[in-house]
């Protein structure tokens, strides 16, 4: 079983390389070297993607989780119609957040 961090932890990764033609790719390499780095921190991932404020957290929030929901939900059916039984175990739970999201 895959555990739900590490999903999260992939997610946030692929959505800061590739959300709206990369538009966090450069803060995502910075923070990325920062951890390499062993430089990082909450206040550091917060000053690289420029959420100082709490409006600025939703709405990256927002797009994370919009990004979760829609993106990689069409990326997931697609390893679906391949291989049926690959998300049987987190569909129901993935769904179910999307849908509260909507």
């Amino acid at each position: 079983m895959v555990d739900a961090t590490y999903s999260i932890g992939w997610a946030l990764c692929h959505f800061l390389q590739h959300y709206d033609n990369g538009k966090y790719r450069d803060g995502f390499n910075k923070w990325f070297q920062a951890e390499l780095d062993k430089q990082s921190s909450p206040e550091v991932f917060e000053k690289i993607f420029g959420l100082d404020s709490d409006e600025k957290w939703q709405a990256f929030d927002l797009e994370f989780q919009n990004y979760l929901c829609v993106t990689l939900r069409k990326e997931g059916k697609k390893i679906v119609a391949k291989d049926p039984k690959f998300f049987e175990k987190y569909q129901k739970d993935f769904e179910a957040a999307c849908e509260k999201k909507q």
